[in-house]
């Protein structure tokens, strides 16, 4: 199997590297010294301050035009440049900043970009930051600590988690997606034997199928789903196998027989060898060998398209298969 190609898929698809491009994408020119503080107050006679009635006035298109809006709405711009900018020499007068904007998806762009830049230099700090923001403690909350994680388990993998186990009140599915995307790649053991050890079997059970799909390893995944009901680790196994790439054909197989629940493996397994067919451009029979999945058990309708690909070859099974009495109707 190709374990980096596995651990490639899932962190590019859900964990962590949306944070790691909002920083890359984040660190635009640097104010100098001298002038970060004339770019602060640009910043302040721009930005639409929240107030706490309930329209707010805001610079119109033309300087000194005031125009009225209600807070929440947006008027469709994107955040300033120079706001971000800020974050590289003062990040917390720059978060200060955003959390003013009304509460829209631009505040919570701009928040996650300037959590990313500050991550890069001072992790701890932008979570207290963050974690004594009790007006930003919404829905989105955890995308915050997400785009801190994204950055910060690049490079102290280990700091971060052990801020994770310390920090149990925190929303936790974003930054542990993050922490696990990114050290999966840099000590794929040591990150699998931290959530299997350091993660509650709650957590570990809300996050297994992404688990199964950045660990999909046998031996791991026993260690993964410990102590978890058996319907949660069906479940996870059968969104894991859809989320591996068909190289992993090994565990692809081995993940499909170790479903309890015969009727959702069997839906699983023809799941698999239908997406093995579309990309090896083959027939059912051979994908079920490509995958390893010759004596797995199949829909009825499966078996049926089987038996009548049997007939047409002559095949003995075929004669015992139609010979079967139907069931009574009901």
């Amino acid at each position: 199997m190709s374990r980096t190609s596995t651990r490639r898929t899932l962190t590019a698809v859900s964990l962590g590297l949306c944070a790691g491009l909002l920083w890359l994408g984040a660190r635009r020119k640097t104010p100098t010294p001298d002038t970060a503080r004339n770019v602060e107050r640009g910043i302040e006679r721009r930005l639409p301050l929240r107030k706490p009635e309930k329209t707010l006035v805001a610079e119109g298109p033309e300087p000194g035009v005031p125009v009225l809006r209600h807070s929440g709405e947006t008027n469709g711009e994107s955040v300033d440049p120079e706001l971000v900018g800020l974050a590289e020499t003062n990040p917390e007068r720059a978060a200060e900043l955003a959390a003013a904007l009304p509460k829209s998806p631009a505040r919570h762009v701009a928040l996650a970009e300037i959590m990313a830049v500050w991550a890069d230099t001072s992790p701890v700090a932008a979570l207290a930051w963050l974690m004594a923001r009790g007006e930003l403690k919404d829905d989105l909350f955890g995308e915050l600590l997400g785009a801190v994680f994204g950055v910060w388990a690049w490079k102290e993998p280990a700091t971060a988690a052990a801020w994770l186990s310390e920090n149990t009140s925190a929303p936790l599915r974003e930054p542990t997606r993050a922490l696990i995307g990114a050290w999966s790649e840099l000590d794929h053991e040591t990150a699998a034997q931290w959530a299997a050890a350091d993660l509650t079997v709650d957590w570990r059970g809300r996050l297994l199928s992404e688990l199964f799909s950045v660990f999909p390893e046998a031996g791991l995944r026993g260690q993964l789903a410990a102590g978890i009901d058996q319907d949660v680790i069906d479940t996870a196994l059968a969104h894991a196998v859809t989320a591996l790439r068909l190289e992993d054909q090994g565990e692809i197989a081995g993940m499909v027989r170790q479903i309890a629940d015969p009727v959702l493996r069997a839906l699983v397994a023809e799941a698999a060898v239908r997406k093995a067919m579309n990309a090896h451009q083959t027939d059912f029979d051979k994908a079920k060998a490509i995958l390893g999945l010759e004596n797995a058990d199949f829909p009825p309708t499966r078996t049926e398209d089987a038996a009548t690909s049997a007939r047409s070859a002559g095949s003995p099974e075929v004669e015992e298969f139609e010979a079967a009495p139907e069931p009574p109707s009901p």
